[in-house]
């Protein structure tokens, strides 16, 4: 039986590439043999639900933040993959970040077998110029790099000069019946990072949190910014914006929501984006990048000029005052998710192993 072997950091955290690289070994155990190799856990249950025939392989490699750290835990890294793992003409190697699909394209220039692909969750120029300068110096060795949408394939086929495909991460969810849409609550999920900007939310609807107090804003997550977040909470006086934990039933607590907000400052593709859309709440997200853009139109959601702070208020404005507006954005979100079903993912991941292994173009 074929092997693929899926990268990630750390198989017990949460985070969206997490939730991808569980998703896709989860679509792929009827066709392959499923190992999760992660970088930085020792052990530990996996924070997202894996199918029980994935193997999870724990590298166990200390993880120290900062550029001084780069190169020593690569190496660590490169070692203890070598060491672990055997790469045959048979097995499949998917990379889910710059770091570790450089390691994969060291390892096959080392000698390793098999396929070799690199698979972006960052938009090209929202990289370091460090992992810019590592893209271009090892990913032509590659068999193909993989992005989530058209738009960044362009940038990246521009910047790089090779083969890409795109492939989009499937849906984890979907339902039977979505929200209501009747509770006065809204809802985040994301890291609390700059990226995900909900230090810039905060003070754009203050002024509309406050005349509306019988609607509540739930923010579930963990990060750097937690004090940060805390602090604009007291300091614009708003009892009905919520700091909630990461929780492994997200689904719950988007069909308890009828409002989806997203402030981020750049997403390469927005999973909760589609997350919402399947469970059918109406999406209010500034057009940052890429990600957004590909997933939200005006048939199904909201999407404000980044950082108008005005205008995204009053679009949630207007989401809170109408419910049949809420339930029509709504209905047509959850008919767009529909195409990101993991059947249709999964073939798309078959094709694109078919064609390299055939020596076929896609």
């Amino acid at each position: 039986m074929r092997s693929i072997r899926i990268f990630i950091y750390d198989v017990t955290h949460p985070g969206g590439v997490e939730r991808a690289a569980v998703n896709l070994a989860n679509s792929m155990v009827d066709e392959f043999k499923v190992t999760i190799i992660s970088q930085f856990s020792s052990n530990g249950t996996p924070f997202y639900e894996i199918d029980p025939r994935v193997r999870i392989l724990h590298l166990g490699v200390d993880f120290t933040p900062g550029i001084k750290n780069y190169v020593t835990q690569n190496i660590k890294t490169l070692v203890k993959i070598k060491r672990s793992i055997s790469f045959d003409r048979d097995s499949i190697s998917i990379g889910m970040s710059v770091n570790i699909n450089s390691l994969l394209a060291i390892i096959k220039i080392l000698g390793g077998s098999g396929i070799f692909f690199g698979c972006e969750h960052m938009n090209y120029d929202e990289a370091t110029k460090i992992a810019q300068m590592v893209r271009k110096s090892t990913y032509k060795k590659l068999d193909r790099v993989i992005v989530l949408t058209e738009a960044e394939k362009d940038v990246f086929q521009k910047q790089l000069g090779l083969r890409i495909s795109v492939i989009p991460n499937s849906l984890p969810l979907f339902p039977k019946y979505p929200a209501k849409l009747e509770s006065k609550r809204m809802l985040c999920v994301g890291r609390y990072t700059y990226q995900k900007g909900f230090d810039r939310l905060i003070p754009i609807i203050s002024s509309l949190m406050r005349s509306r107090e019988d609607w509540e804003l739930f923010i579930f997550g963990a990060g750097e910014q937690e004090d940060e977040l805390r602090r604009l909470i007291s300091l614009n006086q708003l009892n009905n914006i919520h700091l909630a934990p990461p929780t492994s039933n997200i689904e719950k607590e988007y069909l308890d929501s009828s409002i989806y907000l997203l402030p981020s400052r750049f997403e390469s593709f927005g999973m909760v984006i589609l997350e919402a859309q399947a469970c059918g709440l109406p999406v209010v997200a500034y057009d940052s990048s890429n990600g957004p853009r590909s997933l939200i139109s005006e048939t199904n959601g909201i999407l404000i000029d980044d950082g108008d702070g005005p205008e995204f208020s009053a679009a949630v404005e207007k989401l809170m005052d109408d419910l049949e507006y809420r339930r029509r954005l709504g209905q047509s979100g959850r008919l767009n998710a529909q195409n990101y079903n993991p059947d249709i993912i999964r073939q798309r991941w078959l094709s694109l192993i078919n064609h390299v292994r055939s020596g076929e173009h896609s």
